[in-house]
This record gives structure tokens, sequence and C-alpha cells, in this order.
């Protein structure tokens, strides 16, 4: 984290930057506390992707955005089935998530969602809708 900090300490906006370790499904902050949330590659390491992905919702504001770039159930995916389990890496990412009905699932509206890098991977734009 204090590496981070020195890193964010160089940007333009580095002495308005907060940077805390937090859990993903609990995140300590308020209601729609944040514009825009940005993952790439977090929920297929998480333990309960659906539930950190609803937390997100939580902390969204109402018309906010949601941008993911994660693995995805797709062609390249399956075909790499067989390597569930032989490193480190395939133990603890699953590639083969529906990130698309994550993201559904936990009251998010969809937007945009394609795959990218030759079907390995999705791009996903969702929102927390306006309320009414």
């Amino acid at each position: 984290l204090e590496l981070a900090r020195r890193r964010a300490g160089d940007l333009p906006l580095g002495p308005r930057v907060t940077l805390r370790i937090a859990d993903a499904a609990a995140l300590p902050f308020p209601d729609s506390s944040f514009d825009a949330v940005v993952d790439t590659f977090g929920l297929c390491v998480f333990e309960a992707p659906g539930a950190v992905l609803s937390e997100v919702r939580r902390v969204l504001r109402p018309g906010g955005e949601v941008v993911l770039l994660e693995h995805d159930d797709g062609p390249v995916s399956r075909a790499l089935a067989f390597t569930r389990g032989t490193s480190a890496v395939a133990a603890t990412c699953a590639y083969d998530q529906d990130v698309a009905a994550l993201v559904t699932a936990a009251g998010l509206r969809l937007s945009e969602s394609e795959p990218v890098a030759g079907g390995f991977l999705r791009r996903v734009v969702a929102g927390r809708a306006l309320e009414r």
C-alpha cells in the first residue's frame, strides 16, 4: 500500500487520492458514494463475486457506471477447462464465469457487454438505475 501511495502522490490527482485496504464485499463507504467503479480481473478471484457486485451497486450513485474487464465463459475459456487446478493461477482464477449474468443478478443495469481478446475476456459497462 505504501508503494501505491508514493506512486499516487506523483500523479496530478495524487493529493486527493485516498487508498484503503477493505473487504470488497463489505466496503467501508456510505451508500451512493461513487460516480464510477472500475474492476479488472477481480471478479475471477473473489470467493463471492455476486456479493461483491451487490456491494458495488450499493456504493454506486444512481446514474453511476461500472466498467469491468473480466475473464468470461466464452469459447476460449471452455477450451482451457482442462487447465483448471494445474497451476496456482488456474486454481485461484474462475475464468469461466458468466460475467453479464453476475452483473444483472446483482441488480445492475447492463448497457454494454462485448467479448474482447478473441473471446477470452469480456468488457462490461453497467450502471445503477436512476431512482424514481
